[in-house]
This record gives structure tokens, C-alpha cells and sequence, in this order.
């Protein structure tokens, strides 16, 4: 298998069901999701086609979104990357034709059991600032990796060069035992807002191989390295101007590096970090790490200073964090924390100083009647209502405020979503994912709603007071710079 294989024109590929797209939804869409949803698109994916890992971008240059699919294998590296366009057709597709589902061959020899690949690196963005996005993507090409960018229009290869991430130094180096990767690839103005921008790929697996990150400018010129120890990089780096002079700098868990790849800080925390978030306190930048296997979780100034932490009996293992406007009757922030790895356990603190205000489950029960774990991620944050954040608890198909309220379902859409997106509730079974974008309406989130590995359709819902009417799309973090996992 090569990546040069690239299709293009417009190939009929998606039935597609849009609701009002540029006009108000109809009343009939309103009543069928009384439980505050309803489906802006629905997106029908064809007969022998499975899954995808869906990324929304403005490919064209048309203020509308596409969607890019990927297909990956263990490796958590591109077999074959799909884009679409709002009309069903396919605008390209790179990597190998004859690849319709996620790879699951090499799980069981490579991992602690059955565990399914996580998303690609993967980003879409205006890098060089010509109007056009570009799609930078890490491909397998027969084992010997490369890394692409792309026309976001046509597909065509404008730089290609060697992937960093290496089997054998960076993916099965000597004296490891590689776990599942979760790599990454995130947009960075590492010169400015006023310059083209940077792409920054990282290589991670659970803290069991050394770490390593990249820079690349605008051409895949490389900018700087950064080796890591094993628990250096976790799962979800940020993006965030730390030190406040204009240019990005990265998060990448106890390890942070200016824009030009220098240390800014690096923690000695017990594992390395499942999750970072951003928020603000008095106009200053803070850091929400929520540390893997023992916990806990901390939250941090912009030099790397613990302002507070929680125990390990109080976040034994802090898989995720979220800081927001979680519960907008109470003055000033929130943090939320899955304290207890891959159970669906949630307690929110006050941002500013950790104290607790409140603890839930998700609403669908911690454990199948067997005893097993009934597996609960990737939860996101999306603001649903005007000034408000919330998170989609994908496991429950619900939107949940700090207090565990329900503030959102898909009421009537339910059965739909079943059918068409086929969420299971473990591990290998994943429930429904959810990407936050302003597509439609007023300033408030769409979610995208995907399935990466046995879904039949991609689900667009928007609140059940929207009017729908389609609004030119602005790039935004949530999509070029998606978490790692799925």
C-alpha cells in the first residue's frame, strides 16, 4: 500500500439528509426531539463503508464545512483519509481505496487485549495564510510513515516528507513495551498571529515509551524537537500563549515548551497527565492537569506552580478535566474531573481554589449487570446555551451541567442515533462522539455526532430553539485542534 493513491471529482457518496440548512428548521424537525435536540444533517454513509473518525473544516474555501474521515490502524496512523462535501460527494480521498473500516489486526499482539486505534494525528487549517486550508496528516505507507499536507480542496500533495514518529526509535524502541498511541497534531502560531502558522505533531502511549514532539512550519520544514520522558506528554496537549507574548506555546501535560520549543516548565507528577485544560482567573492563565493511574488532579499558574491539588483518595485516577461555566447560578468558574479513569465518576470544584461543589455518575449506570466497567469516554465540553458550558456524556447521549442536571438529549433522535451511529458501551463498543462547532444559528455549539468504528451515518443536532439558518464557518480550536483518543 502507498499514500500516493489520491481520488478525485465528484463521485456520488453520501445520501444526505439536511434540515434546513440556510433557512429555519422546520417545525416538524422541532417536535421530533422535545428533549432539546434537533437534527440539522444527517449524513448517510454508503453501503461497505464503516465508521470513520470524523473532523469537521471548511476544505473549499467556501465558508461551508466538509468532513474529513479517517481510517487508522493500531498505530494510530492514516490507512486512508476520505473527504466529502456537503452535497455527498467525495471531494478526495488519500491513502488506500480499498480501506472501509478502522484496522483491528494487530490489537491483540500489541496491546493489553482488545483495544481499538485511537484517532490520527490529523489537523486542517489555513497555514500559510493564502485563503486555501491544508490538511497535514501522518499516513502508514507500508510501515514507512510520512507525513502529508494536503490541498484541503483536491487532495493534492503539496509537501510530503518522512513521518518523526519511526518504528523502531519512536513506536517499538529496544527495552519498551509500546501500549496504545495517542498521537497528535495541533495548529500553533509559534510567530505570531500576523505569520503563517505551524503545525506540532506528538507521539505518546500511556507513559510506556519516551515521548517526542515535532514543529513544522508551513512547508514541513522542521522547527524544533522536543524528547520527553515517558510521562512527559499525556493524551490532549493545549495550545495557549502562556507566556503572554503573542506567540502559542504548548501544553503537552507535566511538560510545557515555548514557541520556540524551549522548556517553559516540567513537573515530576506519578504518572504522566491524561488531560490539560485552559481557563482564566483575574486575567490570569491556568491549568487544569488531571494526572493517569493514581491521580490526582492539579491546577496550575502559567509557570508551572501548583495554586491547588486535589488528593489521590480524592482523584484516584483523573482521566479527564474540563474548566467552564459549568453551573452558571454560582460567581465564577468550575472544574470538572472523571476522577476515576475509565468509570463514568465526575466531581466539579471550584476553579479557583478546589473546593468541591459537586459529584455525579453518568445517568446509564457505572457497571453492566456482569460487573464490567460500562466505558464512558471521551466526554466533551460544549457550550450548548448562550454562556454556559456543559458536557455531551457520550455513554449517555445526554448533555450534563456541573451538577450532573441534564440539560440537553436527543429526545425523539434517540432510536435514529442507535440505529445509525451503532454505540456500544465498552471499550472496543465505543458510544457516540461528539465534535462542538458553531455551524448554524446564533453563537451556541452544533455537535457533530460520529461512531468511529461502527457507525453507518454522521449526525449534526443543534438546539430545538435554533432557527438553522447556516452561517459562514470560521475555523475553530475545537476542530483543527482535536484531543487525542478519539
Amino acid at each position: 500500500m502507498t499514500i500516493a493513491n489520491t481520488l478525485r471529482g465528484a463521485i456520488p457518496f453520501l445520501a444526505v439528509v439536511l434540515i434546513g440548512v440556510g433557512a429555519p428548521l422546520s417545525s416538524a424537525a422541532e417536535e421530533s426531539a422535545p428533549g432539546g435536540m434537533q437534527l440539522w444533517k444527517k449524513i448517510q454513509l454508503p453501503e461497505g463503508l464503516t465508521g470513520g473518525f470524523a473532523l469537521p473544516a471548511d476544505l473549499t474555501g467556501d465558508g461551508r464545512i466538509e468532513l474529513l474521515v479517517s481510517y487508522a490502524n493500531f498505530y494510530a496512523a492514516h490507512l486512508r483519509l476520505v473527504a466529502m462535501d456537503l452535497d455527498g460527494n467525495i471531494l478526495w480521498s488519500h491513502g488506500d481505496p480499498s480501506v472501509t473500516s478502522q484496522d483491528f489486526d494487530r490489537l491483540e499482539t500489541m496491546s493489553r487485549g482488545m483495544e481499538p486505534p485511537c484517532r490520527p494525528a490529523i489537523t486542517a487549517y489555513d497555514f500559510d495564510g493564502n485563503g486555501h486550508t491544508e490538511v497535514v496528516a501522518e499516513f502508514w505507507n507500508d510501515g514507512a510513515p510520512r507525513l502529508v499536507m494536503l490541498a484541503g480542496a483536491t487532495g493534492e500533495t503539496l509537501h510530503e516528507i518522512p513521518s518523526p514518529f519511526e518504528m523502531d526509535a519512536v513506536r517499538e524502541p529496544e527495552g519498551y513495551a509500546p501500549s496504545r498511541p495517542s498521537p497528535q497534531a495541533l495548529t500553533a502560531r509559534l510567530d505570531g498571529r500576523d505569520k503563517p502558522a505551524s503545525v506540532v505533531v506528538k507521539y505518546e502511549a500511556s507513559g510506556r515509551i519516551p515521548t517526542l514532539a515535532i514543529a513544522y512550519d508551513h512547508e514541513l520544514n522542521k522547527r524544533w524537537e522536543v524528547h520527553g520522558r515517558p510521562d512527559d506528554m499525556g493524551h490532549h496537549a493545549r495550545v495557549v500563549d502562556l507566556t503572554g507574548d503573542g506567540r502559542d506555546d504548548i501544553v503537552f501535560g507535566q511538560l510545557a515548551v515555548d514557541s520556540d520549543g524551549e522548556r517553559i516548565f516540567r513537573r515530576d507528577f506519578p504518572h504522566h497527565a491524561d488531560a490539560v485544560d485552559m481557563f482564566t482567573i483575574d486575567g490570569e492563565k491556568r491549568l487544569l492537569v488531571t494526572i493517569c493511574v493514581d491521580g490526582p488532579a492539579y491546577c496550575l499558574d502559567a509557570n508551572g506552580e501548583i495554586i491547588w491539588e486535589k488528593t489521590q483518595e480524592e482523584v484516584p485516577h483523573g482521566q479527564a478535566g474540563w474548566a467552564g461555566n459549568f453551573i452558571p447560578d454560582r460567581p465564577g468558574l468550575e472544574a470538572i474531573v472523571q476522577v476515576s479513569g475509565h468509570y463514568g465518576i465526575f466531581h466539579t470544584f471550584d476553579a479557583e481554589d478546589g473546593e468541591k461543589l459537586a459529584e455525579f455518575e453518568h445517568l446509564s449506570g457505572i457497571k453492566h449487570e456482569d460487573g464490567s466497567r460500562r466505558y464512558p469516554d471521551m466526554p466533551v465540553k460544549v457550550q450548548w446555551r448562550e454562556g454556559e458550558d456543559a458536557l455531551w456524556i457520550p455513554i449517555d447521549r445526554k448533555i450534563l451541567n456541573g451538577r450532573g442536571e441534564v440539560v440537553a438529549c436527543l429526545g425523539e433522535l434517540e432510536e435514529q442515533v442507535i440505529d445509525d451511529l451503532r454505540p456500544g458501551t465498552t471499550k472496543e463498543e465505543l458510544a457516540v462522539q461528539a465534535v462542538p462547532v458553531v455551524l448554524c444559528g446564533d453563537d451556541r455549539e452544533e455537535l457533530v455526532l460520529y461512531q468511529p468504528y461502527q457507525a453507518k451515518a454522521v449526525y449534526i443536532v443543534t438546539q430545538a430553539d435554533s432557527d438553522g439558518a447556516e452561517r459562514p464557518y470560521v475555523p475553530q480550536e475545537n476542530a483543527y485542534n482535536r484531543p487525542a483518543y478519539f
